[in-house]
């Protein structure tokens, strides 16, 4: 059975198919309950994601919204990395975010959203979501989001 399958059935799926609704693909966004601090995150994770112990994932997509500040930056800028340490980056990173943003800023895979040296995350894994001041001083706050795409 295939998304595509659901899709062309206008939703409504047939009693026959739902075993098979386990083994599709699906979205799952993951939000920041507190207001990030660019400029004192220290390179802190704000965000300890568990994975799905039988769904690999893949990082498509990072959002901030509701800035409390604007971002700008002296030596560094701010961005947001990924990874299975904590400041890590080696899943996905975004682009610096913008002098003078003021949310909302989108970053999707393949525009501002950069894959690391191991993009697709194993099953069951631990992710980190951290929001990075590298060795500048950067401001901004926001909120931030992390969408996965979970496959198998």
């Amino acid at each position: 059975m295939s998304g595509e399958l659901i899709s062309t059935l206008a939703g409504k799926v047939p009693q026959r198919a739902i075993r098979y609704l386990d083994q599709l693909p699906y979205f799952v966004t993951y939000q920041s309950t507190a207001v990030i601090d660019f400029g004192n995150t220290g390179d802190d994770a704000f965000l300890t994601i568990t994975t799905p112990g039988t769904k690999r994932g893949k990082v498509m997509q990072v959002d901030l919204y509701a800035g409390a500040e604007e971002f700008a930056g002296t030596t560094d800028k701010a961005y947001i990395a990924i990874g299975t340490t904590d400041a890590g980056q080696e899943i996905a990173y975004t682009d610096d975010v913008a002098d003078g943003a003021l949310t909302p800023v989108s970053y999707v895979d393949g525009s501002g959203l950069n894959a690391g040296a191991a993009p697709i995350i194993a099953a069951g894994d631990l992710v980190y979501v951290c929001g990075m001041d590298a060795t500048g001083t950067p401001t901004g706050q926001a909120f931030a989001a992390v969408s996965l795409l979970y496959f198998e």
